[in-house]
């Protein structure tokens, strides 16, 4: 059953406390490549969806796997993608896959009962950053860990909520030194989240933008290293220094009755914004993309199944 505008708003606002794992991915400067991207299976009842990329003009369309999936993210050498993925006891874990399918590997989480969602390749892509947490015992503190991408070995945690929510990757600088996250509170009303940025050892963790604005599910690096950008849960783009400074909401400029934009992460040249955008007068939510003032918005995709935005490829290499 295809998802109701309002439900992928409600899900958009809410998705973080029901511990979704969010798309991410350290954005090395580089030329612009294809655009992965969620789309709702309409013969599910489930919500279940299937991954998708395309060029960004809405080209070349092409599902990545047959199977229910989400969560895309680049390597940032653009050579794999990362995926949500089950283990053999549905615990959720990641796989990686080649950009054509090909090449399929679900990763052995290296700890008997957590789950670990990894969504945010290091710039060097040897590492990953993940939400952990632990359905079997519940008191072991969710919070952000890390791990080697070739093997899924050396499990480190990085970070523990304080709050007993969930912290999410986002992205690490482009030079691999820090990180961004979402931390949830459920102390607050709606279990509201902000944004931090800790050193990429988890140290120093800073927040840097207000429970009450920042929605889930992602925070996007710029590949300057200068701003940070995520959505409010509300329906508006925003965009910050990782020092907390210079908070600024991006005019979205589609003058096309009322509309709600959330899930964005900038191009590999940090000269546009890649999101998601449901127009009530259309009655469907699809990919877009803008110049990261709000200007120059342009539709990616136009069908009538929802879409969530996930990631930004670099280009390839041209072949021999």
């Amino acid at each position: 059953m295809k998802r109701s505008l309002l439900a992928v708003m409600v899900i958009a606002a809410t998705a973080l406390a029901c511990a979704v794992v969010a798309p991410a991915g350290a954005k090395v400067f580089g030329a612009n490549g294809r655009i992965a991207f969620e789309q709702a299976d309409p013969a599910s009842t489930e919500g279940d969806t299937f991954v998708f990329t395309a060029n960004p003009d809405g080209s070349d369309v092409q599902q990545l796997l047959p199977s229910h999936t989400c969560c895309a993210s680049w390597l940032p050498d653009g050579s794999k993608i990362s995926i949500a993925a089950l283990t053999d006891d549905e615990r959720i874990t990641t796989a990686t896959v080649n950009p054509d399918g090909s090449d399929y590997e679900v990763k052995t989480i290296p700890d008997p009962t957590l789950n670990l969602g990894c969504a945010a390749w290091s710039p060097d892509g040897d590492r990953f950053a993940c939400e952990g947490w632990d359905d079997v015992h519940p008191e072991r503190a969710a919070g952000l860990f890390s791990v080697r991408t070739s093997d899924f070995g050396g499990l480190v945690r990085l970070t523990a909520n304080p709050y007993g929510g969930h912290d999410i990757p986002g992205d690490y600088s482009p030079d691999g030194t820090r990180i961004a996250f979402l931390r949830e509170n459920p102390l607050r009303p709606q279990g509201q989240v902000a944004v931090f940025v800790a050193n990429s050892d988890g140290a120093s963790p800073r927040q840097v933008t207000p429970w009450a604005l920042t929605g889930c599910c992602k925070v996007s690096w710029s590949p300057d290293g200068t701003t940070l950008l995520f959505s409010n849960g509300k329906g508006s783009l925003f965009t910050v220094k990782p020092d907390g400074s210079d908070l600024q909401k991006i005019p979205v400029g589609l003058h096309d009755g009322r509309s709600f934009a959330f899930i964005a992460g900038w191009s590999p040249d940090g000269t546009r914004i890649g999101f998601t955008l449901c127009v009530q007068k259309r009655q469907q939510c699809d990919i877009y993309t803008m110049q990261r003032d709000g200007s120059d918005v342009v539709q990616v995709t136009n069908t009538p199944e929802d879409k969530e935005f996930d990631d930004w490829g670099p280009a390839l290499p041209a072949g021999p």
